[in-house]
């Protein structure tokens, strides 16, 4: 696991030194070319000085300008020291000891040599006697050895406080994570049943986003929570219902005695224990809606071709009801989505439908598009439901006052929760005859006309 405060001592530390250093090579070179310019300002000094003295008499062929004299930085000390040449046309007239052999410039000017194992850094004068040229120079070792001496005197010093810096920045790292650590304390000491927001009050406002997303993901679990509550609350409620009239039915199977009454309780056990099975089924499917992910592995499909597979299934059932069982004829309408969820929310209207509409009815599919929009309409000539309680058939095992066939009110709380998936809504409304309910599915920011994958 990554530190946050050993990542952020990393970067401090590294811009530090990088400072440093940079600061370290900008006064190296500032040092450089400060003494590059005194030094050869006192070149050309040293240089008319020795020109005068030769104009003036001066013939000796060995020579010095004088001892060599020291120069003190801090607690060091510089030998300085000097050497020259004079010429008189072309022939060496004058020299120091220590000069090593070289050969004047045409014209005045400075010039880097190496002579003797040594570099050297020389100025050229020529006097204005015909034929007289003066060279004085001196070793580069002393510039450089001067302006290391800088450097250390104003910046190695900080060396042992890089150390010293870097308690100090942990130090400081951490107070500055501190509201994180107290964040971080709290929620470890919840309880896993304590979902209420994280207070915002202390919390700095570089992190405040990532607490609003978790106060997010805190509000989101407590609705989870409380749905899976009332889901197991009321899915132990009605499963207790049949359980307890397949055990009443079978109990008096066992105590009568007239071989009829036992047939008829036996097959009462066997359609509560189909009932209870397909209630089972429906509270799977409900739980599974309840945790699919919105987008995940979402294709093309084609609402006309899964209602017609829809309609083949639950044919047989609607002809042993009598009811006629048809699609009306409409248009390719492809929208993105879990085919395995739209066909169990087609299945439910059309079950539902088939249900509560009465022999010799009739129920009809259709797949049609309102511009950007495909449209699921549902329709049969049954009771219907009235205006005032369709607000409420999507509640789960809600039955409504006309609900007069066998079923655990959980058809139409599947559709709503298929249809939130898929970013759609449902309408209820009066069958086009007026008597009847139909139901229409609207997919809003649909594209009809997309390929089908």
């Amino acid at each position: 696991m990554s530190s946050l405060r050993r990542r952020l001592l990393l970067i401090l530390i590294g811009l530090f030194a990088f400072v440093w250093f940079a600061a370290f090579a900008g006064t190296y070179a500032t040092a450089m070319r400060r003494l590059e310019l005194m030094f050869d300002a006192q070149l050309a000094h040293d240089a008319g000085v020795l020109l005068t003295l030769v104009e003036s008499g001066l013939h000796e062929t060995h020579g010095s300008l004088g001892p060599p004299h020291e120069i003190a930085l801090g607690r060091r000390r510089f030998r300085k020291v000097l050497a020259f040449e004079v010429w008189r046309r072309e022939r060496v007239v004058l020299r120091s000891e220590n000069a090593p052999e070289v050969r004047p410039l045409e014209q005045n000017g400075y010039a880097n040599l190496f002579a003797d194992g040594n570099d050297w850094r020389g100025y050229t004068l020529r006097g204005p006697e015909e034929g007289l040229t003066v060279w004085v120079g001196e070793p580069i070792t002393v510039r450089a050895q001067l302006a290391d001496e800088i450097a250390r005197e104003e910046l190695y010093p900080l060396l042992p406080g890089i150390p010293l810096l870097a308690l100090l920045l942990w130090w400081g790292v951490g107070q500055g994570l501190l509201p994180l650590h107290r964040i971080a304390a709290e929620v470890a000491q919840r309880s896993p049943s304590n979902l209420r927001p994280v207070d915002l009050q202390h919390v700095p406002a570089e992190v405040n986003a990532i607490v609003e997303k978790l106060n997010t993901l805190l509000a989101r679990l407590r609705e989870a929570f409380e749905r899976e509550r009332r889901f197991t609350s009321d899915a132990a409620h009605e499963i207790r219902t049949p359980l307890a009239g397949i055990k009443t039915h079978a109990q008096v199977a066992l105590r009568t005695t007239d071989e009829a009454q036992r047939s008829h309780e036996v097959e009462q056990v066997i359609q509560d224990v189909d009932r209870t099975t397909h209630l089972v089924e429906q509270l799977l499917t409900l739980a599974r809606l309840d945790r699919e992910s919105l987008t995940e592995n979402y294709v093309a499909v084609d609402l006309h071709s899964l209602a017609d597979d829809v309609i083949i299934m639950l044919k047989p059932e609607a002809e042993a009801r009598r009811i006629t069982l048809a699609r009306r004829d409409g248009v390719t309408a492809a929208i993105r989505g879990n085919a395995a969820m739209l066909g169990a929310m087609i299945r439910n209207l059309v079950v539902n439908a088939i249900r509560y509409t009465p022999a010799g009815g009739r129920v009809e599919v259709e797949v049609a598009t309102q511009g950007d929009k495909a449209v699921l309409t549902v329709t049969d000539n049954g009771p219907g439901i009235p205006a005032e309680e369709r607000a409420r058939v999507f509640d789960r095992f809600y039955r409504g006052s006309t609900a007069n066939a066998q079923g655990c009110g959980l058809g139409l709380s599947i559709v709503k929760r298929v249809a939130e998936l898929h970013q759609a809504h449902v309408e209820l409304a009066d069958a086009p005859e007026g008597h009847g309910l139909q139901v229409r599915v609207i997919f809003s920011g649909q594209n009809p006309e997309a390929g089908v994958a």
